[in-house]
C-alpha cells in the first residue's frame, strides 16, 4: 500500500508561472465575460419580446415567439400550430411587416 503524497497548492502542472492564483484569475476573468454575455443576451431577448409585442395578430405573435424565443425551426412551427406551411409563412410575413411599420414611425 502506498502512502498519500502531499500536493503543492501553489503550483499546477504545466510549468513555471502556472500557479493556482493564475488559474483563479483566469476563471474570474472568464466568469466576468460570461456575466457580460448573459447580460447582453438578456437585453437582446427583452428587445425581441418588445418587438413581438407590437404584433396585433395572435397567431403571428405566436409564430414569432415559437421561432425567436423558443427556438422552434420554421419546419416544425406549422405542425405545432396545426396549419399549413403556406399559412405559417403568410402569417409570419404579416407579423414582420407589422413590426417594420410600427418601428418606422
Amino acid at each position: 500500500m502506498t502512502q498519500p503524497r502531499a500536493v503543492r497548492a501553489d503550483a499546477l502542472p504545466g510549468g513555471k508561472g502556472n500557479t493556482l492564483e493564475a488559474a483563479i484569475e483566469k476563471i474570474d476573468a472568464l466568469e466576468r465575460r460570461l456575466d457580460a454575455a448573459q447580460s447582453e443576451k438578456d437585453k437582446s431577448l427583452s428587445d425581441v419580446r418588445a418587438l413581438i409585442a407590437l404584433v396585433e395578430d395572435p397567431d403571428g405573435r405566436y409564430i414569432l415567439i415559437l421561432r425567436y424565443i423558443n427556438g422552434v425551426s420554421f419546419d416544425d412551427i406549422p405542425e405545432q400550430m396545426y396549419i399549413s406551411d403556406r399559412s405559417m409563412w403568410r402569417r409570419y410575413n404579416r407579423a414582420i411587416d407589422e413590426i417594420i411599420k410600427a418601428t418606422e414611425k
